[in-house]
């Protein structure tokens, strides 16, 4: 038991290294206005960690910004 809570902790930085990637990338893709690559990269890191309330908040930015196009 004590060694699936250690392999569920380190899958969990794991997760949470590859969303915090994909946040920084779709940060970039936002600097540049390239709004629907920002919304892929922000989508993909929820799916890697769904508790990253900041990237909910910065997909729907996107979809704002994608509907005033």
């Amino acid at each position: 038991m004590e060694q699936d809570f250690k392999d569920r902790a380190q899958r969990r930085r794991k997760d949470k290294t590859i969303a915090d990637g994909l946040r920084l990338k779709g940060n970039e893709a936002m600097k540049r206005g390239l709004y629907k690559s920002a919304k892929h990269h922000y989508t993909e890191a929820l799916e890697s960690r769904k508790d990253l309330l900041a990237v909910y908040t910065n997909r729907a930015l996107v979809a704002i910004k994608l509907e005033d196009m």
